[in-house]
């Protein structure tokens, strides 16, 4: 067998650090899956840690013509963690998680990893506070009608229901888990830590 010369590369799973292994093992477990395009990783040269997808091995991947790579995902799958053979952005972007949800505006199917979600929840924040200042300006700091905040309210209500079920799709858990918010605080606490907890590694029972 010939030895693996190339850059030794060291990666994680969950809170498990493996390595050193050459670029040739590093290929062969993106293609069987074991590597997704955010597992992070780290070789000589690296500043820090940062994202497999991001790095010149990713794009020699995505480069190469294996036809023995993996299929492309199902149309329901969730953008965050994408198949090598599949062209499309990684959800890391605050401009690519508000198309995401926004396409998917009553999808409650598939998967959204952490950026999607809270910069979803970030663009509604904004939103908010944007309509607020306007109907104060309108109708004056004092008057109770927000017409326009309300209806930017409505208008992000089921997309961001469907965001917090892909979210909890992306940790292996029921989107049936939101009901929970209706049990006083620690509801809220539950969902909240739900949402800032890393998905799992490779495909799940929802994508």
């Amino acid at each position: 067998m010939t030895e693996d010369t190339s850059a030794q590369w060291y990666y994680a799973l969950g809170s498990e650090q493996h390595g050193p292994v050459g670029e040739d093992r590093m290929l062969a477990m993106m293609r069987d899956g074991t590597l997704w395009p955010e597992t992070m990783v780290w070789t000589s040269g690296m500043a820090d840690w940062g994202p497999l997808g991001e790095t010149a091995l990713a794009a020699r991947m995505r480069a190469s013509e294996d036809p023995d790579g993996p299929p492309h995902p199902p149309p329901d799958y969730g953008g965050d963690r994408l198949y090598w053979s599949d062209d499309r952005p990684l959800v890391t972007r605050f401009q690519e998680a508000i198309a995401s949800c926004l396409s998917k505006y009553v999808t409650f199917s598939g998967r959204a990893n952490r950026y999607e979600y809270w910069y979803f929840i970030l663009f509604v924040i904004i939103g908010s506070l944007v309509t607020s200042v306007i109907d104060a300006a309108i109708f004056g700091v004092g008057d109770e009608i927000r017409p326009l905040n309300a209806i930017w309210s409505l208008a992000t209500l089921l997309p961001g229901l469907a965001a917090l079920s892909r979210r909890l799709h992306d940790i292996g858990r029921t989107a049936w888990w939101i009901l929970i918010m209706f049990v006083p605080l620690v509801g809220f606490i539950v969902l909240l830590v739900f949402a800032c907890t890393r998905g799992d590694d490779g495909p799940n029972q929802y994508g």
